[in-house]
């Protein structure tokens, strides 16, 4: 199932995109997380297939808001290592946004090789390390200052502290996602997040 994280911008507060993720909910409504499935379906291929079936959700559900004439913000999707391996990938993500009718600027594929990007993502662990570690501090300031300078935008994972925060919106980082703001949701929760924000 697709769950989605907001993405938020650290100057104004307001939702400026999300992340889609996901997660495989039993019958009995536990949850699994993709760490414990995730390498089992790259091992077996099915991985190629489960995030197509994501960038599909999320291209309906931006259609569906765009006829209804409700806000949307970009969505990014983790885009496997053994998808990129694939002959017709390229093609196969073009035919799925053509079907959805889904404009190309509300959809970011997350990449873990650093093939010529638009955004950067500052990982969780560096993040974590600036309580204790002058030197995560200093990559992560000199990550944004590259970033701003090369006229691309950056987004901080796992902001879960008001001290997180405040040193990001001090080193001038663009956006920030974590649970400080809101934890990974069902796409019928995030809309009427969505929703809230604009309409009231």
């Amino acid at each position: 199932k697709a769950f989605i994280q907001p993405k938020y911008n650290l100057e104004t507060g307001q939702i400026v995109g999300a992340e889609a993720l996901v997660r495989w909910i039993r019958e009995d409504g536990s949850m699994i997380y993709p760490d414990d499935f995730i390498p089992i379906f790259e091992k077996n291929g099915f991985i190629v297939e489960l995030d197509f079936f994501i960038l599909s959700e999320v291209c309906r559900m931006i259609q569906r808001r765009l006829q209804e004439k409700r806000h949307c913000v970009p969505i990014s999707i983790n885009q496997s290592r053994v998808l990129l391996q694939e002959k017709d990938y390229v093609k196969r993500v073009a035919d799925i946004l053509k079907k959805y009718d889904t404009p190309p600027r509300y959809i970011e594929l997350e990449l873990t090789e650093r093939i010529p990007v638009d955004i950067i993502k500052i990982d969780k662990s560096f993040l974590d390390e600036t309580e204790s570690s002058e030197t995560s501090k200093i990559i992560i300031r000199k990550t944004v200052e590259l970033t701003q300078e090369l006229d691309k935008t950056v987004v901080c994972e796992g902001v879960e502290t008001e001290n997180q925060a405040d040193y990001l919106r001090g080193i001038r980082c663009d956006m920030a996602q974590g649970y400080l703001y809101a934890k990974p949701m069902p796409m019928e929760e995030f809309e009427k997040l969505l929703d809230k924000e604009i309409y009231g």
